[in-house]
Order: C-alpha cells, then structure tokens, then sequence
C-alpha cells in the first residue's frame, strides 16, 4: 500500500495558476458548468466590459473568492481537486487565470502511477467512463465528457451542511451531508445508466422518472447512499 509522507501541509488557501489543475475524473455535467456560468454573472463575480470579461477576484484574474476554494492536492505533476470540477471548467470557459485552492495533502514525492493508485484509494479521483470502464487519466478539464445523469443525481439531492442548513430539492431522492461519500453523484449516474435510465432535461420533474429512479436506487449497493425511501417533503424527513 502507498503510504501518504507526513509533510507540512499550508492552512490558509492561495490562488493557483488554472494550468497547474489536472481533472481526476472523466466526466462533468455540462448543464452544471452553466449553472456556474451563470452564479457568476448573477453575483457580480465576472462582468462584460468593453469587449472582454472582467474577473472581481485576485486583482482581475478570477471568477472566486478565497473564501471558498477549492480542495487540491498536490501530485508529481502539477494538482488535481479533490472537488470542484465544474467550478474550475466554468473559470476556463470563461477565460480566468487562477482558482483559489485548499492544500489537503502532498504525494508529489510518488511515481504518477502510485499517486492514481492513492487519489483513488482516499477517494480524491474517479476514473470510470460512461461505459463503466476504468480509463487513463484525461489531460485536461476541456476533454471531461458530459454526462446527464450526474445533472440528475445532483438536481435530485438534498444537501445538508454542518450547521443544520440544506438546500436542494423539495422532494428529495436522497441525502447528501456535505463531502461523505465522495463522487457518490457518479456513482448514482451509474447505478441508472446501467438499468437504462438516462436523464434529459425537465425528467426532474417527472414523477415517474424520479420514481423509476427511486426504484432502482433502493436496490443499488451504493455505499453510502442515503436514500429516501418515499415521495416527501424534505421538511417532514
């Protein structure tokens, strides 16, 4: 087993150059990316002047606060995110610089084969394709594939955050505690794909496709998943 070097770790976040990022999975929702795209534009993050896009963060060069950064950890070739894969795509859609980041953990002292084989282990990549098949790591966030079941397990969620607070849907399809199973959205997109159930835009609020979704899910060895057994309102759970 690859055991993780004791080093000292930064606490505070810092921003990190966009081309220091490598994605640690294959696929995104696209759908989401825009939904990002747009969260910018609504708080003032990203404004459109004379021409170009303006960026309110790290003096002009991004679309984030350090407030909220991202996750990362340091591999032998640069950094990959533990989270945040649709964050750091919206800012290279919109042309930003930098992405504030969060230190976790240091492996870049391992082989680029013994750091897939960690990151994979401390749940911190997911090389699966829309097949189901393992796959090499992808050189960058602009070759991440779509995929529309992630948009629908993530639009089905209702997401609770440690002080009580949650937001999400109103009728839930299940629970999600901040990061407790990591690329659990993944592995529900999976769950349904494998069962043929493929998600276009609006089947969120078609109560037989969330039905047929719960459905499967309920019998879907999932580790982690909280699944709501039933239709009900998240404020009854």
């Amino acid at each position: 087993m690859v055991q993780i070097a004791q080093k000292e770790i930064p606490s505070e976040p810092f921003y990190l150059s966009c081309s220091s990022l490598y994605p640690a999975q294959i696929r995104i929702s696209l759908e989401g990316v825009e939904e990002k795209i747009q969260k910018a534009k609504d708080r003032g993050n990203i404004t459109w002047e004379n021409g170009s896009w303006k960026y309110k963060f790290d003096e002009g060069k991004s679309i984030l606060s350090l407030y909220h950064p991202i996750p990362v950890v340091k591999a032998p070739f640069g950094y990959i995110p533990a989270d945040g894969h649709h964050d750091i795509r919206a800012a290279l859609d919109l042309g930003a610089e930098t992405i504030p980041v969060q230190l976790i953990a240091d492996l870049s002292h391992l082989t680029v084969d013994a750091f897939w084989e960690k990151a994979e282990e401390q749940g911190w990549a997911y090389l699966i394709d829309l097949n189901g098949e393992k796959i090499k790591p992808l050189p960058a966030f602009e070759n991440l594939v779509d995929d529309p079941n992630r948009r629908f397990a993530a639009l089905t969620a209702r997401k609770y955050d440690s002080d009580g607070s949650s937001r999400g849907a109103e009728y839930p399809l299940w629970i999600k505690k901040e990061r407790d199973t990591p690329f659990i959205e993944f592995k529900i997109a999976d769950a349904l794909r494998q069962e043929g159930l493929v998600y276009s835009p609006g089947d969120e609020n078609s109560l037989e496709f969330v039905e047929s979704a719960r459905e499967i899910l309920l019998h879907s060895p999932i580790d982690g998943l909280k699944i709501v057994p039933q239709r009900i309102h998240f404020s009854k759970l």
